[in-house]
């Protein structure tokens, strides 16, 4: 077998051209028996002829070819010539090149692999599924279900048959009667298609189960209903209906009654409607158990059955004439009420007591006002289960009985008391604060911290309102065992957590009371155990 791969020369008299290159042979042979020739030689360059125009350069020669095999040495019975193309002349100056060179000698590669795919090609699609459901007779909903090897589904196409079509998985659709071809195509991301049609029928079927109507118990009334297209009816509750599988049953309800028609068609597709019967008969009037309320408030009361009402005692009531009228009575009273069905000529008195729950004796008081040695003031409240005051600023809890208050003025204090019916009565005290009594800012001179009840804190009394305080306690060594800027702190003959022995210690206090703009007092006072 001899391979021959050459590009003759280009020749031009008046301009000039490359050789062409020698190009490339791919060998995968396993066992060469004949000898062979290959030849993979470049083109010649073109020779100029252009006397009188001095340097013009002719072409050049073309490079040599590739031969690539497959074998790990070049077999000996393969005879290669991969010269490059001779270059061209100028022929009028005396064949000189002007530059112009031969052709690059070719090569060989060795150990050629051409790669090829041994697995067997398999679809990426595999099956296509329609699901459709009926919404209503001619509304179908679509499901498609794709159902791939590797990769996903990338787009859906829908052609319901009628012109309709869609782009997305699940779709529906509304036809006209008649039979349809449904399509859908599905693309992976591949470019492949898969496409499936399936067949479906729409019908027709309208049906309405006509207009509520008012029965006087014990009678009937015909419902009227109506309906295109259907065959076969059924009501239900049928135990009130003289047929139930007719269009236009007698119903003859006992009570106020929905019924429902399901109505079919000759394809097997239905619909359903309902109807509302009322049923007029003292059996329907009716009053609800009033809640209790406490004095001077307010419960709305409520009758039904009837178009008529007419309420007694009507003094306590905001309109005597209405099914629903607030009732306001200072005393427990029982209120009935006419009601009266006009169409079916039906009447009939209810009541219902109305309970008044009486308010809590709230009572509030003082221990005392402030003053310049009184900085606060004990306030109680009787009579209630629980209590809420205000204003809270200036007490130390709003929510209990005996709050205790520290206001820096005249206060009125304004207790809601709560029993346990849920009734609610307020009064309130006024704790007066003046500039009386001013006392001379002193410390008592002794104190016995041994939990006894009394006297087992150093504390500043009879001061007043403090609005600034600086209060320290140092030992007789000078170091400082307590301070705090809060008027109702106190120390409790600790130091680092540790009782301290029986001694002289010292004080000094720095204030501002309502009454003094400043004060301040230095002394000393014994700890006795």
């Amino acid at each position: 077998m001899e391979f021959l791969a050459e590009v003759p020369a280009q020749v031009a008299t008046k301009e000039c051209g490359g050789g062409g290159g020698g190009g490339t042979i791919l060998i995968t042979v396993n066992l060469h028996l004949d000898n062979k020739q290959i030849e993979l030689k470049g083109g010649n360059g073109a020779n100029m002829t252009a006397a009188g125009f001095f340097k013009v350069g002719p072409g050049g020669g073309g490079g040599a070819g590739l031969l690539w095999v497959s074998n790990a040495t070049l077999p000996s019975n393969i005879n290669l010539t991969a010269t490059g193309g001779l270059n061209g002349v100028c022929t009028d100056y005396s064949n000189n090149p002007w530059g112009a060179t031969q052709g690059t000698a070719g090569s060989n590669l060795l150990n050629l692999l051409i790669p090829i795919d041994n697995t067997p090609f398999k679809p990426n699609i595999d099956s296509l599924k329609i699901k459709d459901s009926l919404l209503s007779c001619s509304n179908f909903d679509f499901n498609g279900f794709g159902f791939t090897n590797t990769n996903p589904i990338s787009t859906w196409q829908w052609y319901f048959g009628d012109g309709g079509t869609a782009s997305t998985q699940n779709t529906t659709h509304t036809y006209t009667q008649g039979n349809y071809a449904v399509k859908l195509i599905i693309t992976d991301i591949n470019g492949c298609k898969d496409s499936v049609t399936k067949n479906i029928f729409a019908s027709t079927l309208t049906m309405d189960a006509g207009p509520s109507d008012t029965i006087c118990a014990p009678g009937s009334s015909l419902l009227q209903a109506s309906s295109i297209g259907a065959i076969q009816y059924d009501w239900a509750p049928a135990v009130f209906l003289n047929d139930p599988t007719i269009l236009n049953p007698t119903a003859t309800p006992p009570t106020t009654t929905m019924f429902y028609l399901t109505a079919t068609n000759a394809s097997g597709c239905s619909g359903v409607d309902s109807v509302l019967m009322n049923v007029r008969s003292l059996n329907n009037f009716s009053i609800d158990a009033a809640a209790p309320i406490c004095l001077n408030k307010s419960v709305q009361l409520n009758a039904n059955g009837g178009d008529l009402y007419s309420w007694q005692p009507a003094s306590s009531l905001n309109n005597p004439g209405i099914f629903n009228p607030t009732a306001s009575p200072r005393i427990t009273t029982t209120y009935s009420v006419l009601v009266t069905d006009t169409i079916c000529g039906n009447a009939s008195t209810l009541s219902t007591t109305v309970t008044v729950l009486p308010l809590p004796a709230v009572t509030a008081g003082k221990s005392n006002d402030i003053d310049c040695s009184t900085a606060q003031s004990q306030l109680n409240a009787n009579g209630a289960m629980q209590y809420s005051w205000s204003p809270a600023a200036s007490l130390n809890n709003s929510n209990t009985g005996n709050p205790i208050a520290s206001p820096a003025i005249t206060t009125q204090y304004i207790v809601t008391g709560t029993n346990a019916a849920g009734c609610v009565n307020y009064d309130s005290v006024t704790v007066k604060v003046s500039a009386d009594n001013k006392g001379g800012y002193l410390m008592p001179t002794a104190f016995t911290p041994n939990n006894d009840g009394k006297n087992d804190c150093y504390r500043i009394k009879y001061w007043g309102t403090i609005l600034e305080l600086e209060f320290s306690i140092y030992n007789r060594w000078g170091e400082r065992v307590f301070f705090t800027r809060n008027p109702n702190d106190c120390w409790d003959g600790r130091y680092k957590g540790e009782l301290q022995n029986p001694a002289v210690f010292i004080y000094m206090i720095k204030a501002k009371t309502t009454c003094v703009n400043e004060v301040f007092r230095k002394g000393t006072f014994t700890l006795i155990r």
